[in-house]
């Protein structure tokens, strides 16, 4: 039986001034990926779940994603998109425990810029997530 892999916004909990600044602030940034970890640790989040954190760089929100790869460890990357398919150790645990990303990249529109603009990149990226069975 297949899971689909969720999407959480926690911006605002990790960071309350995120809602009003719509950025990571240098104050914000300090320590970020270990309170992002901490509260992933007391929370029921998923191998494959979806964090957005928000980033430093005011005009590239969509860099600001963390993975939930184990239990109370999230990575981040800049393009978030592509680190299931890029990472084979993390591929294969994702294939393994059979999440899938239908769902998940259906709600990753508008203010959450998970895929890039370009349309060929986009159908690329998701012709990748099917021959690698996360669709």
């Amino acid at each position: 039986m297949s899971r689909q892999a969720k999407f959480y916004d926690i911006s605002v909990i990790l960071n309350p001034e995120y809602e009003r600044t719509g950025y990571i602030t240098s104050e914000m940034a300090q320590n970020l990926a270990a309170r992002v970890n901490a509260y992933v640790l007391n929370q029921e989040f998923l191998l494959g779940d979806i964090l957005f954190v928000g980033d430093t760089y005011e005009t590239r929100q969509e860099y600001g994603f963390y993975m939930v790869t184990a239990k109370g460890i999230a990575v981040s990357s800049e393009a978030i998109v592509y680190l299931p398919v890029s990472n084979k150790d993390l591929l294969s645990r994702l294939q393994s425990e059979n999440v899938k990303y239908n769902t998940l990249l259906q709600q990753m529109t508008g203010d959450y810029m998970f895929f890039p603009d370009d349309e060929d990149e986009k159908t690329d990226i998701i012709n990748t997530y099917m021959i690698n069975k996360l669709l």
